[in-house]
């Protein structure tokens, strides 16, 4: 039984047994490099460490050869050095290596890559470990316009390997846009040989180039580098790899800086990965890269620093113009407003309503005086209280506004739902006040508790990027909040919680305004205030983000508040006062032509008749005590033997008072006098008649012969001149038609 047991174990021993005892293959581009010598040292070092008994074999071609390396490789693959179980390979020429790789992928050795890769469809390699080689020569590009950023000539040295290609465009890449210019005969192929890249060197240096840029290390290696720097001190000398070599010649003075790789990290890798793979290990990724080696001689003096302060400086000017705009403009409309408030126009939507919405624009528009306030003309103080005025200019402005919309929507979509419960489209100053209030008490108690708790200050941030010796280049100024716990977000929970208030409200009156946009009220104010609050809600869904993008990029951040700001305050203003302001004109255009009207009628009536010229006392033919003419409609007068001279004020109205005083709207549903001393009269017997319903909300009737009977009244007020008694009984015919 025990040797039964012993057997069964046997297949797990020998295994045990072969993964102590492995044997990875390193195979360098050419044996004679430095850098590849680094990477052996490397692979040394950590097989050493490791705790099966691990052996590094470094194998390869003395010179670079392509064909010489893939014979290296299938030598591998057929035994000729013996049992390899890995290999990691710099590749020389993936398109005559790649096949190679793959033939020892099949044979059963897993294959990495180091320094210089075969991935994509050259060959199945199964990781990689390098430098990004783009970036790498971006690195040497960035450090020789570090050294010397007034420019000139410069050359590249290189090989045509894959990777020393890519280096050679991120110089490139990096160079473009400074004052240095490629010579036309770079770049120069070394042939990754020595004597040869030296040789190269010195052709540069009859070119009259002023840099040199070889993006490896073969020249440092040559004996004859320290002679070329003594004759070209004037040049500048960045050079790929950091070899200790070339660190021993950084240290003496005999190049201007150094990028390099960290080979011996890379051979200490290929160990490690290749020992994950052979155990059956997950490999975490396909690319593994290796950090670079930056040495540069600083010179004594640096290059002047310009820092960009991105003050809002002039770009305040496009925001007090705006501002000014808006001040006019609501001035004008105050005005007009206050001198207008007995006319229907301006009665209809009532004053205190108007008034409400020009002061809360007012107040709104304000915001953009402190957002132009920063360091580079205010103090530390002026800046700071700016900061923190913005938002409660903002939100007391948001709130005087909206509160009127929303209180007038949400009147008319209540008469509309409950039609017994009101009498008139009517919206009170208490109706106004009620969601005002409310609103402002609650932004009030997120405003004040934000101002005491966590105000905002005026901060100076460094922007993103230095210059190339890793000087800040670029700075803004930002209203944040500083806090020992929280930080710079310190200020979010008051923000979030004015933004879950005021929009939340803003998309209630949207849903109302929505609901209330077929309700066709005096002058269409519905309509408009629909579109008002759509407005404002696209402007802040459009907005916000843009201004969340750019807060730290302050002149396009003002730019774009501002224009949202004054987008908001123009569709205000725009859509609630232009259409009264264009009613008006209108209203003057008919009345100038009724009046005309008016004046001819009265002369073919009277004939010869007398008349004092002003309206006031006017004679009117009757027939048995009946006016006559009047289309079928019978008014009692007092009975003369031929006419009728009709009392002066008051019980007279003249015709400048009555005249345009009914009006009735088929959408309204509303008959009621506009102007003189009989309105409430007219009013409250209209709705007594209707039996206590407002004709504000009569749905149900004839509606065409109320029109005609409207008709024949309007012709008879325009016509004539009526005592209160007459138009009472001109009331009394018109409510035996339907309502």
């Amino acid at each position: 039984m025990m040797h039964a047991g012993l057997l069964l174990l046997l297949p797990a021993i020998v295994r045990a047994v072969e993964i102590s005892n492995l044997t990875f293959a390193l195979v360098p581009k050419n044996t004679n490099n430095v850098f590849f010598s680094d990477v052996h040292k490397g692979c040394l070092a950590r097989s050493s460490s490791l705790p099966p008994n691990v052996n590094c074999l470094y194998v390869g071609p003395e010179d670079e050869d392509p064909v010489a390396q893939m014979g290296i490789v299938d030598a591998i693959i057929n035994g000729t050095y013996g049992r390899v179980d890995g290999i990691s390979i710099s590749v020389s020429d993936p398109d005559v290596v790649g096949p190679a790789i793959d033939r020892a992928i099949d044979a059963g050795i897993p294959v990495i890559t180091f320094d210089s890769d075969a991935g994509g469809d050259s060959s199945n390699r199964q990781a990689y470990i390098g430098t990004d080689n783009l970036e790498f020569g971006v690195q040497l590009g960035k450090l020789l316009a570090q050294l010397a950023p007034t420019g000139g000539r410069y050359g590249i040295l290189a090989a045509d390997a894959p990777n020393v290609l890519q280096r050679v465009n991120g110089v490139r890449d990096r160079l473009a846009s400074t004052k240095w210019v490629e010579t036309e005969s770079s770049y120069k192929n070394c042939q990754d040989s020595i004597p040869r890249a030296m040789d190269l060197m010195y052709e540069f240096s009859r070119e009259g180039v002023d840099a040199i840029i070889p993006v490896g290390g073969w020249p440092m290696s040559d004996e004859r580098w320290t002679d070329f720097v003594k004759a070209n001190k004037n040049m500048t000398l960045v050079v790929g790899d950091a070899m200790s070599v070339q660190m021993d010649l950084m240290n003496k003075g005999y190049v201007n800086g150094l990028v390099g790789q960290l080979p011996f990290q890379m051979g200490e890798m290929s160990m490690d990965i290749l020992l994950k793979i052979v155990r059956n290990e997950e490999v975490d990724e396909k690319i593994y890269g290796t950090a670079f080696l930056e040495v540069v001689r600083f010179p004594l003096q640096l290059p002047e620093l310009h820092v960009n302060e991105n003050y809002i400086g002039g770009l305040a000017i496009l925001g007090y113009a705006l501002f000014g705009v808006i001040v006019v403009a609501s001035l004008c409309l105050m005005i007009m407003t206050y001198m207008n408030r007995k006319k229907r126009v301006i009665k209809a939507s009532q004053p205190f309503f108007l008034q409400m919405i020009i002061v809360g624009v007012l107040i709104f528009a304000s915001a953009i005086i402190p957002l132009a306030f920063d360091t580079g003309h205010y103090s530390q103080e002026v800046s700071d209280a700016a900061c923190m005025a913005t938002p409660w200019l903002l939100t007391i402005g948001f709130t005087t506004v909206f509160s009127a919309l929303f209180a007038k929507t949400w009147r008319i979509n209540k008469i509309l739902h409950n039609p017994n419960a009101f009498r008139h489209i009517k919206v009170s100053e208490k109706d106004v006040m009620k969601p005002y209030l409310i609103m402002m008490a609650m932004n009030i108690i997120v405003l004040t508790s934000w101002t005491a708790i966590s105000p905002l200050t005026y901060q100076r941030m460094d922007s993103p990027g230095t210059d190339d010796w890793n000087r800040v280049i670029s700075v803004y100024g930002v209203c944040t909040t500083t806090s020992a716990t929280r930080g710079a977000k310190a200020f979010f929970p008051y923000l979030i919680a004015l933004l879950v208030i005021n929009l939340g409200l803003l998309v209630i009156a949207n849903l109302q305004s929505y609901q209330a946009r077929t309700i066709q009220t005096e002058y269409n104010e519905s309509k408009y205030i629909t579109i008002i609050m759509a407005s404002m809600l696209q402007a802040v869904a459009l907005g916000v983000p843009c201004i969340c993008l750019l807060w730290n990029i302050p002149r396009a951040y003002y730019i774009v508040l501002v224009m949202v700001i004054f987008c908001i305050c123009s569709v205000v203003l725009g859509f609630m006062f232009v259409p009264k302001i264009l009613h008006a004109r209108d209203w003057k255009r008919e009345k100038a032509e009724k009046d005309r009207k008016a004046a001819s009628m009265r002369r073919r009536i009277m004939g010869n008749g007398a008349s004092d010229g002003d309206g006031a006392n006017v004679a009117v033919p009757v027939t048995d005590g009946r006016v006559s003419g009047v289309d079928g409609l019978k008014i009692a007068v007092m009975a003369e033997p031929k006419f009728t001279s009709l009392p002066k004020a008051p019980q007279v109205v003249n015709i400048s008072n009555i005249k345009h005083s009914i009006s009735y709207s088929l959408h309204e549903k509303e008959l009621e006098a506009e102007e003189g001393s009989f309105d409430d009269n007219i009013s409250s017997e209209m709705e007594k008649d209707c039996g206590g319903t407002d004709l504000n909300i009569c749905k149900d009737g004839d509606n065409q012969s109320l029109d005609k009977g409207l008709e024949e009244i309007r012709d008879l007020i325009e016509h004539h001149e009526w005592s209160l008694d007459q138009v009472k009984e001109l009331r009394g015919h018109m409510m035996t038609l339907k309502c």
